[in-house]
């Protein structure tokens, strides 16, 4: 995945917490991509009404964060949902996801690259065993963020374009 160019100072984050959720929402079209290809578009009294003739349907995963014993957090399937062709159907198992989620750390942050709106960004999802860890990486990544890509004591990976990932 092409890393993006370097964000503004003011990106946001959010550190996952026991108790707090988190849901993925991965849209499925016949191309293969995550984001859709563009469509036509129309304004009736000012809502906006996007078509996307590729879309061929959406996955939404939850999982809850919980706190163990040894201080690490986890994510834990809940459930998932797959719409495809206007029929839905549950999951009973975690469906594999486009990106790879942490495992293992006591610390999990999304790490949000905001561009020119909310609607153009990239997102980072970053876990360590130590907050300074963190939070150092995090503001090295400000500045560069090509070292989500490179080993170390953080954990780093890209969210793909097109992909929701919101904690609840």
């Amino acid at each position: 995945m092409p890393v993006p160019a370097a964000p503004p100072a003011d990106n946001e984050y959010l550190d996952l917490t026991p108790g707090s959720h988190l849901s993925v929402t991965v849209p499925y079209f016949k191309s293969g991509r995550y984001v859709a290809p563009t469509g036509s578009e129309t304004e009736d009294k000012g809502v906006v009404t996007m078509s996307a003739p590729d879309l061929i349907g959406v996955q939404v995963s939850h999982f809850a964060v919980e706190g163990r014993a040894d201080q690490r957090v986890r994510l834990l399937f809940l459930s998932a949902d797959t719409t495809r062709d206007g029929k839905k159907t549950t999951e009973e198992q975690a469906p594999a996801l486009p990106f790879a989620l942490p495992k293992g750390y006591r610390h999990v942050r999304l790490v949000y690259f905001v561009r020119s709106s909310q609607a153009d960004h990239n997102m980072a999802i970053t876990a360590s065993k130590t907050m300074p860890d963190m939070n150092e990486f995090t503001n090295r990544m400000r500045a560069d963020p090509s070292i989500c890509e490179k080993p170390g004591p953080v954990s780093c990976v890209w969210v793909p374009p097109g992909i929701a990932v919101r904690a609840e």
